[in-house]
């Protein structure tokens, strides 16, 4: 494994997380997991995504982040219905985002 700090978060290289075919990073506070064979595309807008759902977690609190986004993911999947995933891939490509992002 190969740990590189950012922010608060360490980005964890390795074979096994994230689970799933092209899952690039996957976010488990305080580390970003990027499976070593996709490290190439572990990009700015990649990272910017996962750094986005840092300041969810910071915001709601670790365990109450995580128990929305599992009855989100449970509800409606991945994407369609979670509003973690919808903001973060809404502004991943908007690497200034998180200077100017407002709490709810």
């Amino acid at each position: 494994m190969v740990y590189r700090s950012w922010y608060s978060m360490r980005v964890v290289y390795n074979n096994i997380l994230p689970i799933g075919k092209n899952k690039v990073a996957m976010t488990l506070y305080p580390f970003i997991f990027v499976k070593r064979k996709h490290a190439a595309l572990f990009t700015p807008k990649v990272l910017n995504h996962e750094l986005i759902h840092e300041a969810q977690i910071k915001e709601l609190g670790l365990i109450r982040f995580y128990i929305m986004y599992l009855w989100f993911f449970a509800k409606g999947g991945y994407k369609r219905a979670n509003p973690f995933e919808l903001e973060a891939y809404a502004h991943d490509d908007d690497l200034g985002y998180l200077s100017f992002r407002q709490k709810d």
